[in-house]
């Protein structure tokens, strides 16, 4: 070690290290050089969240019983009659006579608007005047019988008299009744409403 003694001379005095010096200073640069060759430390592990908190299911209700509703009263369906004949007394008589049930009457006056009203209202009974203006009954009702619609719809045929060649055309036409027309005929009424019933 070098040492200054005054501001003119220096002198030099060399100072020998200790070995237990010099020992531990090696020591420690060999223990920072070389150091422990140990793997590194992991880190701590994460800790596990916490479960949630399940509120407490709530009580039990008493459950409330509703009312016992009243029968109600079977609602019946109108019933629609379809009815072709060009004389209008005939049909304002007919019309009064079930003004007291719950039959609707569809009039018309002409094959043409009788084969459109089928289509449209789709009657459950379809009554036709043999001597009808234009298209007459036995036409009618092989068109309406082509229709979906009025295909299975009963048809009865109306006229003054009852002949038995008329009588077959009819039925070979698609006509399933053919009765009397007379208002005060009491067969007539039954049979429409037998018809509308079925």
């Amino acid at each position: 070690m070098i040492t200054r003694t005054s501001q003119n001379s220096m002198r030099y005095h060399l100072r020998p290290f200790s070995k237990g010096t010099s020992r531990s200073r090696k020591r420690g640069r060999r223990m920072v050089a070389e150091g422990p060759s140990a793997s590194p430390v992991p880190p701590p592990e994460a800790e596990a969240p916490a479960p949630p908190i399940v509120p407490p299911p709530p009580e039990a209700e008493a459950p409330v019983v509703p009312p016992v509703p009243r029968p109600l009263r079977p609602v019946r369906r109108k019933r629609y009659l379809l009815l072709v004949d060009a004389a209008g007394l005939f049909r304002s008589k007919v019309k009064a006579a079930l003004e007291e049930t719950d039959v609707v009457l569809l009039e018309a006056g002409d094959g043409a608007l009788a084969y459109s009203m089928a289509y449209k209202y789709r009657p459950d009974v379809i009554v036709i005047d043999v001597n009808l203006p234009g298209i007459d009954a036995l036409e009618l009702t092989r068109m309406l019988r082509k229709v979906t619609a009025s295909k299975d719809t009963p048809i009865i045929a109306l006229s003054g008299e009852v002949q038995r060649d008329d009588v077959l055309h009819a039925i070979c036409a698609g006509v399933e009744d053919y009765l009397l027309k007379s208002f005060h005929n009491d067969q007539f009424l039954r049979r429409i409403r037998a018809r509308l019933a079925a």
